[in-house]
This record gives C-alpha cells, structure tokens and sequence, in this order.
C-alpha cells in the first residue's frame, strides 16, 4: 500500500511559489526600467498583494513571524501610494530589515514547545511523502506546500491532529487501534485537499466546523460493535474527504 498513491509532476505549491517568485521578478524588472507598477499595472498589484497576503495568513497560523511581516512589508510598499504613504518617506530595505527582526524577537518569545509525542512534518519539501511507524497515544501532523501522504501506525491512539494548508494530504489510519479512552482526531484545514481513509469499524461523531469549505464521506459500514471516533476542528477554503478501507 505504501508504494500507492504517488503524486507525480507539478503541485498546487510549486505553480504558487513559481508564480509568486515571476510576478516578483517582473516587478523588479519594471520597477528597475522605471515603469511605475502602480499606475500602469494595477492588475499586477493587486495578483501579488493577494498571493503576499495569502503568506502571510499562512505563515501566522504556524507562528512564522517573519514569513508574516515580511508580506505585509511588501504589501505597504505596494500600496503606499493609497495608504497616503509619500515615496520619499517609505524606505523599502530598512523597514523590511524592521520586519525581519520584529518577527525574530516575536518568534522567540512565542517559540512554541512540542507537547506531543510524535510529530510527522511534511513542510520541508514539495511533493514529499512519508511513512510513519509508531505506537505512540498521540499523533500531530502538519503538512504545506505540496502532496502528502501519511501512513500512522499506532496500537492505543488517543489522539491526531491533523493540519493542512495550501497541501493536499492523505492520512491513513487503517493500521490503527484505538484507545479504550477513545481517540479524537482534531482537523485544521485551509485551502487544501484534506483525505482521510479509516477502518470499516470506525463511527464518527463529527462536529468539524466549515467555512467556505466542504466535507464529504462515503456511507459507514454496517458492521457490529463499531468504535466511536470524535471529529472535531475546522475546514476553511478546503475540502474534506473521508474514505472507509
């Protein structure tokens, strides 16, 4: 099963990194020819303000400062001309040096401690995946930026938390006991593809939270003495599936 399921060729983060970097490329282009981005190419602002602010919101759910101010820097200077900003007044390279070391000091007084047991990233790499063995009560997965696949592995799970964004990620749990105590698994989605395949004999309670997003599940089993699963969390701008194998 763990050779399935392979991802090939160009991933959601990789046409997002590649267009940002070219847009950002241009602007300097022009920008260095003396063609003033603002007036002539209002549609090239407003493209990179959004994929700008996109970073940032990503970046801030993980506790990135400096990926979060540095966008916001870039998207001031874009915009300076409306903030009521004078050119001469708004000096790019200093105050994103301000940016960077702003989110450096937050970073360390906010640098969060890991308080689970094992932790399965796949923010490294673009079109990574990865394969996980563990026994362990409590399971934390983040994955960004590309096409993921997690295989969990574990004989008395309490709990996984499950986040993704701008990623499509696979988990799966059929090589899985749950805890006597039962097993929550605790969703934060955004702007993915999120797929969940579980045993025939779960049941879940989901109370998951949507906005702007979608949740669908193929029909339960109809097998006897099913093990309850709790379902909780959110799924903004992204789509939940949930398969039974």
């Amino acid at each position: 099963m763990e050779n399935e399921h392979k991802h090939h060729g160009v991933t959601f983060g990789k046409i997002f990194w590649g267009l940002l970097i070219i847009i950002a490329a241009g602007a300097l282009l022009l920008n260095g020819l003396g063609i003033d981005i603002g007036t002539s190419l209002p549609l090239v602002r407003i493209i990179g303000s959004v994929l700008l602010l996109a970073i940032a919101v990503s970046s801030i759910s993980q506790f990135k400062f400096v990926l979060f101010f540095v966008p916001l820097t870039f998207i001031a200077w874009i915009w300076r001309a409306e903030l009521g900003i004078p050119a001469d007044n708004f000096k790019l390279w200093p105050i994103l040096g301000a940016a960077v070391l702003l989110g450096i000091g937050l970073s360390v007084l906010f640098h969060r401690k890991s308080h689970v047991h094992v932790k399965i990233s796949g923010t490294e790499d673009f079109g990574s995946t990865t394969e996980t063995l563990n026994e362990n009560e409590f399971v934390d997965i983040d994955a960004s930026w590309g096409d993921h696949i997690k295989y969990v592995h574990a004989d008395n799970l309490k709990q996984a938390k499950i986040k993704s964004s701008f990623a499509s990620t696979k988990v799966y749990f059929d090589q899985c006991k749950v805890s006597p105590e039962g097993l929550n698994i605790i969703i934060n989605a955004s702007f993915s593809e999120l797929v969940l395949n579980i045993p025939q004999d779960w049941e879940l309670n989901n109370q998951i939270g949507t906005f702007a997003g979608e949740i669908h599940s193929m029909p339960p089993s109809r097998l006897d003495n099913k093990v309850r699963v709790n379902l909780t969390g959110s799924v903004n701008f992204a789509e939940l599936k949930i398969n039974y194998v």
